[in-house]
């Protein structure tokens, strides 16, 4: 048994596919949109390949593919409705050869389950076995809104080993006889698993998730410890004692032997009456004592006389 090839092609490459939007009606000229984006949970939903989708939204659009080979399989996804009552999602699938103007060699239509999980992954159409050459394929959507859309995902194209392919690409080898990734083409590889990228991402946001929660610790410790030195410093302010109030100044008294003080020496002395003597008696000296207790001569001022 001969060895086959398995060609696949992206929904991306659209130097090979030939997306048309809606020809007639109110959404003339609108139809196809592309998607990027990994599955949420390639276990439970499948892969998708190369993370890129082509997403139709409106009915009428439609694509043409020209492809070398003996079988052509068509995947893609199913999300579930956004509403109820959604018209249904319904595709129809025809191959004819390139050099012939006969009638379709191959035909068929999907219409989409009604989910409640994505499904990536999932068989559209496979083609019959048809002699090695060159077909088109045409895909027209003939049910499909906003609310359900048409999700393509990948060609996968089957060729006899030893055939050359008229459209260039990176293609696997395998055997007619070896396990497939769908039901659909015998030899087709399994595309390649989003499982790198998934683990990169989530290892990203764990890191990222980790680098804010430190972030934030230093950020609060910092406010803590500010918060603690202005309220020791206004404690510090509280804390210190207040200078004394200044004591008044209080003129001190010294005494003589005469009785006198120092302020009553101040004083104004009247005037003496005529023919009256002031002052201590002759050759008596008084004495003035100082403030603390010590006694020094002091000299008797002359004698007062009336002129």
């Amino acid at each position: 048994m001969s060895s086959l090839t398995t060609v696949v092609y992206d929904d991306s490459d659209t130097d090979h596919i030939k997306y048309i939007n809606a020809l007639t009606g109110p959404s003339q000229g609108k139809g196809w949109s592309p998607y990027v984006g990994l599955s949420l949970n390639e276990d439970l939903e499948g892969a998708i390949h190369n993370s890129t989708l082509h997403v139709a939204t409106i009915t009428g659009a439609s694509l043409e593919f020209t492809f070398s080979g003996t079988r052509i399989a068509v995947f893609g996804s199913v999300w579930p409705p956004t509403t109820t009552y959604v018209p249904l999602t319904i595709s129809e699938y025809a191959v004819r050869a390139v050099d012939s103007a006969a009638a379709n060699v191959s035909s068929g239509s999907f219409q989409a389950p009604n989910l409640t999980i994505p499904k990536n992954n999932l068989e559209f159409f496979t083609s019959d076995d048809m002699p090695y050459g060159t077909y088109v394929l045409t895909v027209n959507l003939t049910g499909t809104s906003i609310d359900w859309p048409y999700y393509l995902d990948y060609f996968a194209i089957q060729a006899p080993r030893d055939a050359k392919p008229l459209l260039s690409t990176t293609t696997s080898q395998s055997s007619a006889a070896s396990s497939t990734p769908t039901s659909a083409l015998q030899g087709t590889s399994s595309p390649p698993s989003r499982l790198g990228p998934v683990m990169g991402a989530v290892a990203g946001i764990i890191l990222t998730v980790a680098v804010v929660i430190v972030a934030v610790i230093f950020v609060r410790r910092g406010r803590r410890y500010t918060h603690v030195a202005y309220d020791d410093e206004d404690a510090g302010q509280r804390d210190t004692p207040s200078p004394p109030p200044p004591t008044p100044f209080v003129l001190p008294y010294y005494y003589s032997s005469d009785g006198m003080t120092e302020v009553d020496r101040l004083k104004p002395v009247p005037e003496a009456p005529q023919g009256m003597q002031t002052g201590p008696p002759p050759g008596h000296g008084g004495t003035l004592r100082a403030s603390h207790g010590a006694t020094r001569p002091v000299d008797a001022p002359p004698a007062y006389s009336q002129s």
